[in-house]
């Protein structure tokens, strides 16, 4: 008698197979509609049984995944760092000659923050709250995780490819922060200038302004 060379897949293994997809989509959809929802009303202004409602599932169902909201936002918050970080060393980094790669992350960086992606929201809420002890300990142990901390390396290599001469002053790797955090307090303070009598201009007018003074600034 000849055998059929596949195996059928026993009914109570197709069960937890299908289970675990199952948990897996339940998990995906919690995440996704927890960032979206601090993002939008930050931490404090988020109950889990607003997820659950907005997910339709049970309360106990979430809290299967997710016992405490500090869990939840634990792991939304690392979800979008490292979202961010794919995003912002996207391909293009890679091509071109050490000016244009730098030029390509200066406008990477301009987009995101001027984007209304959900992870940039809820990056930019724990940002503006880092006096709270739970907070500056959130970011900092990110800071330390190791897709973060290559993220880093690899963006301070491409500042020193550049061969700026302020490197001769300051390290590649705050050189790199620098212009981060710098991109981010010109595109936050937008509003401000604008309501104090500042010409309005569009964001692509922006981020070239923004890439011209970076550029001009390291004399790259």
């Amino acid at each position: 008698m000849r055998h059929n060379s596949r195996m059928k897949q026993a009914p109570g293994n197709q069960m937890t197979s299908r289970g675990k997809i199952a948990r897996a989509d339940v998990r995906e959809k919690i995440l996704n509609e927890a960032t979206r929802l601090f993002g939008e009303r930050g931490f404090r202004g988020v109950a889990l049984r607003d997820v659950a409602a907005t997910c339709k599932i049970p309360l106990s169902t979430l809290s299967s995944h997710f016992a405490r909201k500090e869990d939840l936002q634990d792991e939304v918050f690392d979800r979008a760092v490292g979202k961010i970080i794919k995003r912002v060393l996207s391909s293009s980094l890679h091509d071109g000659t050490p000016k244009q790669r730098f030029r390509q992350y200066i406008v990477n960086v301009a987009e995101l923050f001027l984007s209304d992606l959900p992870e940039m929201k809820v990056l930019d809420r724990e940002w503006q709250e880092l006096d709270k002890a739970a907070t500056f300990s959130r970011v900092v142990r990110s800071s330390t995780d190791r897709t973060t901390v290559d993220s880093v390396r690899f963006t301070a290599e491409m500042v020193k490819s550049t061969n700026s001469d302020i490197l001769e002053t300051i390290p590649a790797i705050r050189v790199a922060q620098m212009v981060f955090s710098a991109i981010y307090g010109i595109i936050k303070l937008r509003s401000v200038h604008r309501s104090a009598g500042g010409r309005q201009v569009s964001d692509a007018t922006l981020t070239r302004h923004i890439v011209l003074m970076v550029e001009r600034m390291l004399k790259i």
